[in-house]
């Protein structure tokens, strides 16, 4: 058995919830936003710093088997990379070359087949919406 110690803060949102210990910083330097999804409702947003390779996580639920990281309060660059394979069409997959010819794309790159196939496996219910965020300069 496990504690999880959750704080409830609201959004700037009515109504919205978020669950978590601590706040992103430095907003602005994240330029991806992924929505991780279960059917139609938003269970955590996920912010990317691929510069730094830092990731922030907003979870809107306290259930950590619906968390893209469950229990683990701060994810490091390696559990988001982790996560991504883990919804991504595997690359041993057989006649992977195909595969990727129907998607559009000439070869392998995790990023941009969750991009195509929204991460969705055969599975869940989870998916996943990207948001490329402009930057202010």
């Amino acid at each position: 058995m496990f504690s999880l110690e959750v704080t409830n803060c609201d959004l700037k949102d009515a109504g919205k919830k978020w669950f978590g210990i601590s706040l992103i910083d430095d907003m602005d330097k994240y330029t991806l936003q992924i929505e991780y999804m279960n059917e139609d409702k938003c269970i955590s947003e996920i912010f990317v710093d691929f510069r730094s390779e830092k990731i922030g996580v907003i979870n809107h639920t306290d259930n950590p088997i619906l968390r893209p990281f469950g229990i683990i309060e701060k994810p490091t660059w390696d559990d988001f990379m982790y996560f991504l394979d883990e919804r991504c069409i595997p690359r041993g997959r057989f006649r992977i070359k195909q595969v990727l010819k129907d998607l559009g794309l000439e070869q392998y790159d995790t990023l941009r087949i969750l991009e195509k196939t929204e991460g969705r496996t055969c599975e869940d219910d989870m998916w996943m919406k990207f948001n490329y965020l402009e930057k202010n300069q």
